[in-house]
């Protein structure tokens, strides 16, 4: 060993800092990167360039394992799993076969190159302006068959639906409907005594927990207000004692910073608390393909995972934060998913690929931050052009339940890439609109571990999580497709554009591969999907434009599924679920045979033969003279439904000169549904209240007061207000 690396490598040991690419677990990724590379018959001077870096990383293993091993006694190490723990065995992946969405970056300089300098800009023609204006440089237009004499531009349809797949994706996060559950639904009844009753948040998927702004262990009420929890006891329809707390003490935060609460979960006496602050700084403007969409993005937001011993007055146990704003969070026997979306900042303001906090996400185990390691960034293997800035969908994991949650923390990255979340037992599934298509990204889940393992697209855009499903080794997903055809001609100095759109809906079936092995399409024309409900091998489809048509579609052969009929009613559905065996509850709006919207409905559907679907209950709460709607509509948590009970209620606000606020109760008892009573909302409530159920009584919880309701007759017990 030379004079000068002996300097370097003692040089490494003494500092407080190890270079990413020669952490011990990357090193053994890098280099078997480097031998897939060189058995796919490179050149000779490429493998030596390998060679020699590989040369170096064993010498500096010895110097970065000498160095945590001096250290681990004294310095906290955060802890995560690599690519390289899925991608290393050559013999079994390659780049070529794992997808668009399964290679690590070998270190953070290929993620530095991702992006790519615009060059000067020359002067255009008509033509070449229209190229510009699509993000296509003209000397790029052979490259993708674009020609002026006779000019259909493929990108244009995916811009647009592109543009089309965010506006659905925001409308997917806040259209859909979901209903707190009976008890026995999730995990806070454990450890509980038999007599305690309680209702918890409806889980999509058996097993995966999600959670909510209001939890009850059926001793206390906690409800998410702005930077605060709000807590109250309850006993036999009574408060007994109230408490509120916010997390920012324990998160090192002043009081004049900013954090609003997002999400909570309440598990075998632990309160985990999921919140969003940001630094203060005004957000970034970001412009995309030369003006179309200006869209503003924050990336200096971070979300933190609380965790605390649950109780009237909560013990602070353990932090975890990751960079982004919240996306999602999904919880599998007391391992947390958390998913959040953030980005890069703009190159021009990069200095160069040393300058790793404005391109590179960061993480931090109470209080300890890190980069995220660039084998856990996974990047598109198709080279994106025109890059001005990344975005990332962060997935990070934690055993919430141990002694010291945020100690090993499992993370991954992918850069580029953001949608719409789905997570069954085993796998969880970020779907993300690439301009007239679903990209698929399957990511194995198993106590905290996150193992990207396999991609791949299908047609359209998706609304929501609902919209998908995994089933007997099966992925199945609903999509509407956009088929816009636009043309452009120029003409001297002029450009004439022509431009057809239809619209229809399909549901593929993929399997673990990401595969499509079957599908069925073009149902539901002139029409778009708003709400999916599965049932084992049956998929429940309703799309609309004027009409109400329910799909029932049979999915028990993979390879054919079929439809099997289809039912039309006024109004559509944006939330469906099980009531009873045979039983399909829907909730939305209603609307006339013109489609003019007048108020909210529910409606239960006969679907004991899905061969002959019918309609076996319609209630609606609407009006031609005055505005109705409500909250449930796009927040599915503010609509309660308790079959076991016969109870479903969901808030209205009523408008015409001022706006009333209620919550309405209904049954449903001989294929009717009954009006059981409605309560009288403060202003302050704005309509966003929940319903929960405890040991006999239920209660109504918003911002403003907390009210005990008899559970047969729907009358007050008593009330608490809150002070703003």
């Amino acid at each position: 060993m030379s004079k000068n690396n002996d300097e370097k490598v003692k040089t490494i040991l003494e500092s407080n800092e190890i270079p990413q690419e020669l952490e011990p677990e990357n090193i053994k990724a890098m280099l078997d990167r480097k031998k897939i590379r060189n058995n796919k018959g490179k050149k000779a001077t490429i493998i030596k360039v390998v060679s020699g870096a590989a040369a170096c990383a064993v010498i500096c293993t010895y110097a970065t394992t000498a160095y945590i091993d001096k250290n681990k006694n004294v310095e906290h190490v955060l802890e995560s799993s690599y690519i390289g723990d899925y991608s290393t065995d050559s013999e079994t992946h390659s780049e070529a076969d794992t997808g668009m969405y399964m290679s690590g970056a070998h270190d953070y300089t290929k993620i530095y190159s991702y992006f790519r300098k615009p060059e000067k800009p020359k002067k255009q023609s008509a033509f070449d302006k229209v190229l510009g204006f699509f993000g296509v440089k003209n000397d790029e237009k052979n490259d993708v068959e674009i020609y002026e004499e006779d000019f259909v531009y493929e990108n244009a349809v995916d811009i647009f639906n592109g543009m089309a797949d965010m506006d659905d994706g925001l409308k997917s996060d806040s259209t859909t409907a979901v209903v707190p559950e009976t008890e026995g639904s999730g995990s806070d009844l454990r450890g509980e005594e038999e007599s305690n009753e309680h209702s918890d948040t409806y889980n999509q998927e058996e097993g995966v927990e999600e959670a909510d702004i209001v939890k009850t262990d059926g001793k206390n009420i906690y409800y998410c207000y702005d930077d605060e929890i709000r807590i109250a006891s309850v006993d036999s329809g009574k408060f007994t004692a109230t408490y509120e707390f916010s997390p920012k003490k324990d998160l090192n935060m002043s009081d004049d910073e900013w954090l609003t609460i997002n999400d909570m979960y309440l598990i075998d006496g632990r309160l985990i608390i999921i919140s969003t602050s940001d630094d203060g700084s005004e957000p970034d403007y970001r412009t995309y393909n030369g003006g179309i969409c200006d869209c503003v993005v924050n990336y200096n937001n971070e979300v933190s995972v609380s965790v605390y011993k649950a109780g009237l007055e909560p013990e602070f146990i353990s932090s975890y934060t990751q960079e982004g704003t919240y996306n999602t969070v999904r919880m599998i026997d007391g391992y947390l998913y958390l998913v959040t979306d953030t980005a890069s900042e703009n190159y021009n303001t990069i200095e160069n690929k040393d300058d790793l906090d404005a391109y590179i996400p960061k993480y931090s185990c109470d209080g300890n931050e890190a980069f995220i390691p660039a084998d856990c960034i996974l990047v598109p293997s198709d080279n994106r052009k025109e890059l001005t800035w990344i975005q990332y969908t962060v997935i990070g994991g934690m055993n919430v339940l141990s002694d010291a949650p945020s100690e090993n923390v499992n993370i991954k990255a992918l850069a580029d890439y953001t949608g719409n979340i789905y997570c069954s037992k085993d796998n969880l599934y970020a779907a993300a609109g690439l301009g007239d298509e679903t990209s698929i990204t399957r990511i194995e889940l198993s106590e905290g571990r996150i193992t990207p393992s396999a991609s791949g697209t299908v047609k359209g855009y998706v609304l929501n999580q609902f919209s998908m499903s995994e089933h007997n080794g099966y992925f199945r997903i609903a999509t509407t497709i956009n088929n816009i055809k636009e043309i452009y001609k120029e003409d001297g100095n002029s450009m004439t554009v022509s431009a057809t759109n239809t619209v229809s809906n399909a549901l593929f079936i993929l399997d673990m591969g990401m595969n499509i092995v079957g599908e069925v399409k073009d149902f539901g024309k002139d029409e778009t999907i708003k709400s999916v409900n599965y049932n084992g091998d049956l998929a429940y489809v309703v799309t609309y434009e004027q009409t109400d048509p329910l799909f029932a579609i049979d999915t028990s052969n993979p390879e054919n599924p079929v439809i099997l009929d289809e039912f039309k009613i006024n109004g559509y559905s944006t939330y469906m679920q099980k009531w009873s065996d045979g039983l399909l509850l829907g909730f939305g709006i209603d609307a006339d045979e013109y489609a003019i919207e007048r108020g909210v409905k529910l409606v239960m559907f006969d679907t004991s033969d899905p061969n002959n679907l019918k309609e076996v209950g319609l209630a609606t709460y609407s009006s031609t003279e005055k505005y109705i709607y409500s909250s449930a509509i796009w927040e599915r948590k503010n609509l309660y439904i308790d079959a076991e009970r016969n109870i479903i209620s969901f808030p209205v606000n009523i408008s015409e000169y001022k706006t009333e606020f209620k919550n309405v109760f209904y049954s449903y008892e001989n294929g009717e549904f009954i009006k059981k009573g409605e309560i009288n909302l403060s202003e302050d409530a704005g309509g966003y209240s929940r319903v929960l159920y405890i040991n006999g009584y239920l209660y109504l919880v918003n911002s403003d007061e907390f009210i005990s309701l008899t559970l047969d007759t729907i009358e007050i017990v008593e009330s608490i207000k809150w002070e703003r």
